[in-house]
């Protein structure tokens, strides 16, 4: 058994150092106004998606000049023919913390329909997703998709235009889209899963993540509740690397020294945080090594681990659930259709997550098929340590990266 621990430290250790040059999700967000023959933009993204920019302008810039700069050459729209001529910006705005955000103002013509045209950062990041919202004083307001294939849309110039259930199917589809586009979703879901022997399990695991998520998704885009947003992406790398690391350490009987030494790592955290001020806050770092002593030890066998699961879904689906509400608010909630824009999007975020579990059980069964391979513990502790690298990976770059002073 010390064998695979070992291993399974060697590949969390591979994982994070492959990570460490990557980005993660790679979305950016835009809100489009027409009010006669004036359209108003304002461009949203992640600072940490600005940063790709210093690799292809001057880095000397601060990041709010170089995205103005790189908005100027990547947004605009169409009358017609007729390309909208610029009146002010792009112009920085300010933003909530580990955000960016830009205002363009055009002046377009009357010709219809009007086309937007979308292609910041895909040259940059191939996978990179755009979700722009377009309203008009003639239309109803409605979503659009943008990506690297897909950089211009027509946006709806009258509301006879509009086909009816468009918003409901928006939402679905940019729910849909937001899983897709979003590993660390689908690497807890992943987490979750290697442990799950039955199909019993599996239904239990996702319907406990699914209540979770559904209700913080609903209390976030409400506005109910509205937590830092880099908090809580840096918290869904937390939810991740634990739950993998209770994978491997329940299979190797080590679950107490594993869940003692990171509650002791932790804490540490705790203390560098209240001395330098940067990363997450002390209170929290101390929170999370008290829950991570404490869930280890109640954790210590398969048995347990396999009791304790579906709890643990629910309340981790919690801190992804305000992940997902993150989203929604970036674009805006159209108040007069919100019951259509939260149902949509979660219902879109379920058929995601319904073909990411129907699609690996498909993968093992053809593998067991075709091969002589077999998914055994060796294999689930592997897997369950490269994620667990993944986790603490986000974790560190989005607390102490996103949150810095």
């Amino acid at each position: 058994m010390k064998w695979r621990l070992g291993c399974a430290l060697a590949v969390s250790c591979c994982a994070v150092a492959s990570a460490a040059s990557a980005h993660t999700r790679s979305q950016s967000f835009s809100s489009w106004r027409l009010h006669g023959e004036e359209l108003a933009v304002v461009f949203t993204v992640p600072a940490h998606e600005a940063t790709r920019l210093g690799a292809v302008d001057d880095p000397s810039l601060p990041l709010e000049a170089l995205l103005a700069r790189h908005l100027a050459a990547t947004l605009g729209a169409r009358a017609g023919d007729v390309p909208c001529t610029r009146i002010s910006g792009p112009t920085p705005l300010a933003a909530s913390q580990g955000s960016l955000r830009a205002e363009l103002r055009l002046r377009c013509g009357a010709d219809r329909p009007l086309t937007l045209e979308i292609a910041a950062f895909s040259a940059l990041a191939p996978s990179h997703v755009h979700i722009a919202r377009f309203a008009s004083d003639e239309a109803p307001e409605v979503e659009l998709l943008f990506s690297e294939r897909a950089q211009e849309r027509a946006a709806i110039a009258s509301p006879e235009a509009a086909p009816a259930g468009a918003t409901l199917l928006g939402y679905v589809r940019l729910g849909v889209e937001h899983i897709a586009a979003g590993p660390d979703h689908l690497a807890f879901l992943a987490a979750l899963l290697l442990f799950a022997a039955r199909v019993r399990d599996v239904v239990v695991v996702v319907t406990g993540f699914t209540l979770g998520h559904s209700l913080t998704l609903a209390l976030g885009a409400l506005g109910l509740a509205r937590p830092e947003p880099a908090l809580v992406e840096a918290l869904i790398g937390f939810t991740i690397a634990l739950v993998a690391a209770e994978n491997v350490a329940s299979a190797s009987g080590d679950a107490a020294r594993i869940s003692s030494t990171t509650a002791l790592a932790l804490a540490g955290l705790a203390l560098v945080a209240l001395f330098s001020a940067r990363g997450p806050p002390p209170v929290l770092l101390l929170g999370l090594a008290l829950f991570t002593g404490c869930y280890g030890r109640l954790s210590a066998s398969p048995d347990a681990t396999r009791r304790l699961r579906p709890g643990l879904a629910v309340l981790f689906g919690l801190v992804h659930g305000f992940g997902f509400a993150g989203v929604l608010l970036e674009i805006g909630l159209p108040r007069e259709r919100l019951l259509a824009a939260l149902l949509g999007f979660n219902l879109g975020v379920e058929l995601g997550q319904l073909a990411f579990v129907v699609a690996a059980a498909l993968a093992l069964a053809l593998t067991r098929r075709l091969t002589p391979i077999r998914l055994g513990p060796a294999t689930r502790e592997l897997t369950s340590a490269a994620l667990c690298g993944l986790g603490v990976y986000w974790f560190v770059q989005r607390g102490y990266a996103l949150l810095a002073p």
